[in-house]
């Protein structure tokens, strides 16, 4: 995770706000991040993206994250394999 996006799960974490992650901001922090309930995953998303900590999520705020966000072109006609001939076809041996 890098960017913007580690940027703020590392600002969340960091809960006494020192620029540093002792081991219990850690440990809370992978817990919250993997072992949480939905909700409290929720939140800490919605954090992610409150940008100015106002408790709404602006159109500005939406913004810096997806600009931040890499984002791939993706022809589906590529991914969309033929079959080889004689492959739907049964074949006798005989």
């Amino acid at each position: 995770m890098v960017g913007v996006i580690g940027d703020r799960v590392f600002r969340i974490i960091d809960i006494n706000d020192d620029k540093f992650l002792d081991q219990k901001e850690f440990i809370k922090g992978m817990s919250l991040i993997y072992c949480s309930s939905i909700l409290k995953k929720i939140d800490f998303i919605f954090s992610i993206y409150d940008f100015d900590n106002d408790g709404f999520i602006s159109k500005d705020d939406v913004r810096m994250v997806l600009s931040h966000c890499p984002i791939e072109s993706v022809n589906c006609e590529n991914d969309i394999k033929k079959p080889k001939e004689g492959l739907l076809t049964s074949s006798s041996h005989g």
